[in-house]
């Protein structure tokens, strides 16, 4: 039973990032579990975060941009192997993505409101900055400047059934 959607509808400028989100899931379904029988939860933080992403524009924009930005260092050679790029695309998420879903300066993402934008678009881009000179996001996550919400174990865990799960709780 194939749950995945026939048609996606979205911007095309995502449909890389996607690309490597499909991939990934791809791996944690086929290749990373010891069972293929298993419906236990996958821990992996880039699935069980990406669908939050994908619902506030302004922080898919971001990883495209930390995304461009690391591709362009790449060797012609390096944008050839697909695990490569997959795992370079994996450091830039936790570079970029996955710290700004957690951080408590960003505002709530409110959808067509221009004073929302615009706020939330100075801290995207502040802390794309301070990541980029830092040559990563240890530094900005580590720092007594910077806070970020608490999380519980089960926010970066990834339910294949989520739905049916959800309809069905016997599964």
């Amino acid at each position: 039973m194939n749950l995945l959607p026939e048609t996606l509808i979205g911007s095309m400028c995502y449909i890389h990032l996607l690309i490597f989100y499909r991939q990934i899931l791809g791996d944690a379904l086929l290749r990373e579990r010891i069972n293929m029988q298993s419906a236990e939860l996958i821990c992996n933080p880039i699935l069980a975060t990406f669908p939050q992403l994908v619902d506030q524009p302004d922080l898919m924009d971001a990883l495209r941009s930390a995304w461009a930005d690391r591709e362009r260092t790449l060797k012609r050679s390096e944008k050839k192997d697909r695990e490569f790029l997959k795992s370079v695309f994996i450091l830039v998420y936790h570079n970029s993505a996955f710290p700004l879903l957690r951080s408590t300066s960003l505002p709530s993402y409110k959808w067509a409101e221009e004073e929302s934008e615009a706020s939330r678009w100075k801290v995207i881009a502040d802390f794309l900055r301070k990541s980029r000179e830092n040559d990563g996001a240890l530094q900005s996550l580590l720092s007594s400047e910077n806070t970020h919400t608490a999380f519980d174990i089960s926010e970066l865990a990834y339910d294949f059934l989520g739905e049916t799960r959800k309809n069905n709780p016997t599964v």
